[in-house]
């Protein structure tokens, strides 16, 4: 059966085409990145997919790629089972070119968290190296992870925690080496009972262990991190807003949660710390420290690992904010590891879920159940439509380019530019406003790419150098292929003719980039203008002009140099 159901998701076009978007979300971000900024990415792979992966593909929707691919796996073979695609990445020459799609099916009797048990227990006969919290050494971690199902350093350090917890593993006494050893006799009990009771144990091994850990978190509200507290709320489903709320109560916080989300969603270094209320600070590093461990503890291993869970995120994933905030933690020493969890806004029970913790019965709620069925072709348009065509058009702030009277824009199949002079060009100064005319000065330019606008680069031209060396430096900068056709819009405003200066690639006239200096355009200091880059991949630029310095003897212009304030 599993090889069928495999095979069909190989094959079915509405359960593949689900894998494109996320590539989409990776790569049009990732190749933004430097390879200082990639490090911390390539480290969270594996965390930022699985988010994305119980995110909504539209925002407030039952849409995620969780319950549209499993949607459609129940509607075909109505089985017990759960699929997950796993995104395996694919290097060529050391560089990360592509993802595969994996897929894994979890079922009662043939579930992958048992087989890796049973693989990592082996590898710790007769004993294995721990460190002083007793998880494996990196040198013993490295033996086993590519084995395992998910190649995740969590992933190891939940199967290690599972065993203490079930008695199979058991720390040695030791002076100053530390070591584990493998309790042979429980592995034999354990490993000869029944798929379901194997599994019931490790279900509860999770509990008791998220119960320790959120207990000790919060010492001072022991009741909703008992062990029946938790049991009961996995077992009913509830929306994690609500069970946060409870907690905020029971520390007398009262709070607005739709300004806390709105914190949620800003970046590390935006938020200013000072300026925020006093609840809204202990709101926030309560709800900072129970997003972790909720989902470190409990719906992760129990979601991702056992496919019991479904956890539900409501809102898209954004690639572009959380490999900002990773590249920022890393930098701010914040540990990596509390970006890689973030509590979802609630949870299913899924079919695998309901026949393990409910003996088969009906969950309390469903969040996620659609009450009939859908056309998952058209669902797939919607969601492209509402992910890259909506976006485009907001970007452009236009629904369309605008009308062109072909009449008096074409002539002999070659575009006439409808500015007929470089003053043309010029953005009307208002008093007070510095105009720089300058050619023998160094022009210094902010260059945000207009989808990752917290990363920017600054550079320097000569005021005798032309507008299309503004576009070199930054296909070096951004380390893009070269584009032959690109335009920049004077007034910051995409497609606007009246201020357009175009590639010369694109009209035989005297008004191209090539064509125009820096210091013709009489540019206005902190004016901003636009560069689309590439008009199929829909990069673009927006460029500040930030004032003119001296030229730099013997320096080589343009240059990219040290970002200012």
């Amino acid at each position: 059966m599993d090889n069928y159901i495999e095979q069909y998701c190989q094959q079915t076009e509405t359960i593949n085409k689900v894998f494109e978007f996320y590539k989409r979300e990776f790569f049009n971000n990732y190749e933004f990145l430097n390879s200082e900024e990639r490090k911390s990415v390539l480290k969270a792979m594996p965390y930022c997919y699985r988010i994305w992966y119980y995110s909504a593909l539209i925002s407030h929707t039952s849409l995620s790629p969780a319950n549209l691919i499993n949607m459609q796996i129940k509607e075909k073979y109505d089985e017990e089972l759960v699929v997950l695609p796993i995104a395996r990445p694919i290097y060529t020459r050391k560089k990360l070119t592509d993802f595969h799609q994996e897929f894994v099916i979890f079922s009662v009797e043939d579930h992958p968290v048992l087989k890796d048990l049973e693989n990592f227990m082996n590898n710790c006969r007769p004993d294995i190296g721990v460190d002083e919290k007793g998880l494996l050494l990196d040198e013993e971690r490295e033996k086993i992870i590519d084995s395992l199902t998910f190649k995740e350093i969590f992933y190891v350090t939940f199967l290690t925690n599972t065993s203490y917890e079930l008695g199979l593993l058991k720390k040695m006494p030791s002076i100053g080496v530390h070591r584990a050893m493998a309790v042979t006799r429980n592995m034999e009990v354990f490993f000869n009972l029944s798929k379901r009771e194997q599994l019931k144990r490790i279900i509860e091994a999770v509990v008791s262990i998220a119960s320790k850990q959120m207990c000790e978190l919060f010492p001072l509200d022991r009741s909703s991190f008992s062990i029946s507290s938790l049991r009961k709320m996995i077992r009913d489903g509830i929306d994690l807003n609500e069970y946060l709320s409870n907690i905020m109560g029971k520390y007398n916080i009262v709070v607005d949660f739709q300004e806390l989300e709105k914190l949620d969603f800003e970046s590390i270094g935006d938020i200013d710390i000072e300026a925020l209320p006093k609840e809204s600070i202990m709101a926030l590093a309560i709800r900072m420290e129970l997003a972790f461990a909720f989902d470190a503890y409990i719906t992760t291993p129990l979601g991702y690992y056992l496919q019991v869970l479904q956890p539900i995120y409501i809102h898209n994933y954004s690639a572009a904010t959380h490999f900002y905030e990773l590249y920022q933690a890393e930098h701010s020493n914040v540990p990596l590891i509390k970006l890689y969890f973030i509590m979802p806004n609630g949870f299913d029970l899924t079919v695998l879920g309901e026949n393990i913790i409910l003996d088969g019965n009906k969950a309390k709620h469903q969040f996620q159940d659609l009450d009939t069925k859908i056309d998952y072709m058209q669902t797939l348009e919607d969601i492209y439509q509402y992910q890259v065509i909506n976006p485009l058009h907001e970007w452009l702030d236009i629904a369309e380019e605008p009308p062109i009277d072909i009449a008096a824009t074409y002539f002999n199949g070659k575009p006439v530019r409808k500015v007929k002079s470089k003053a043309e060009l010029n953005i009307p100064a208002s008093e007070g406003d510095e105009v720089i005319t300058n050619r023998n000065r160094a022009y210094v330019f902010k260059i945000k790419n207009t989808a990752h606008k917290r990363k920017y680069i600054t550079v320097q031209l000569k005021g005798s150098q032309t507008i299309s060396q503004i576009r070199d430096i930054v296909e070096e900068g951004y380390n893009l292929d070269f584009e032959y056709l690109y335009s920049f819009f004077m007034n910051n405003k995409p497609f606007d003719r009246d201020y357009e200066i175009p590639s010369p690639a694109e009209i035989d006239s005297e008004m191209t980039a090539a064509n125009i200096k820096l210091y013709e355009l009489r540019l206005i200091v902190g004016q901003k203008f636009l560069l689309i880059y590439d008009f199929d991949k829909k990069i673009s630029f927006e460029i500040e002009f930030l004032g003119v310095e001296p030229l730099e003897k013997g320096a080589e212009y343009p240059r990219i140099i040290a970002n200012r304030k």
